[in-house]
């Protein structure tokens, strides 16, 4: 902090390396955003942020890269899935999970309550969804999703849904199947 009887100005930088998403997950329990899947591997990330007085003109940068594989979370009262891997950095990820390898480059800007994403990507083996522009009251934000697989991107779909043994699959998950099981009648729906 500089200049604490006048005009403050507050900087703050942080660095985290090798950060167990696993051991994220536990920590947020009921509050994670996506209940329904288990993550193994880390996160990278180093932030900077300035302020004045007040927050009113908060400027944060991060950048920070994510490496797991991600798959189903157990469901109680059901035995954990058999795991596979071995390397002593990155903890064994269940049997059939998926490769997840992200970059996010944001930066906000309170002043215009503005989110800019630069270069920012979501990898799978099959599967790229890059993101580029703004977010704010006049976003204008570049999504672009390649996939090249749709067996894929119908797991993907089935890992973010919670599901039980006497419920149903979702309507997103019925479509998904549908468009793996006629992609002709796909493609024409696509094309109109």
């Amino acid at each position: 902090m500089k200049a604490l009887a006048g005009n403050s100005r507050s900087n703050l930088i942080a660095n985290i390396r090798g950060v167990s998403l696993a051991e994220v997950r536990r920590t947020l329990g009921a509050a994670a955003a996506t209940p329904s899947v288990a993550f193994a591997g880390a996160i990278n990330a180093s932030a900077t942020a300035s302020w004045g007085k007040s927050f009113d003109d908060l400027v944060a940068h991060t950048d920070a890269t994510i490496t797991a594989q991600a798959s189903g979370a157990p469901v109680a009262g059901k035995a954990a899935p058999e795991r596979i891997g071995t390397s002593k950095n990155v903890p064994a990820a269940p049997a059939g999970a998926i490769p997840v390898d992200s970059a996010i480059h944001a930066t906000y800007t309170a002043g215009n309550q503005q989110l800019a994403f630069t270069q920012s990507y979501l990898r799978t083996p099959q599967t790229n969804l890059t993101m580029n522009g703004v977010v704010s009251k006049r976003s204008s934000l570049a999504l672009r999703l390649q996939a090249n697989d749709l067996r894929e991107v119908a797991t993907i779909a089935n890992l973010s849904e919670p599901r039980r043994r006497d419920k149903p699959r979702s309507r997103s998950s019925w479509l998904a199947l549908s468009l793996l099981r006629e992609p002709f009648k796909a493609r024409r729906l696509l094309r109109t």
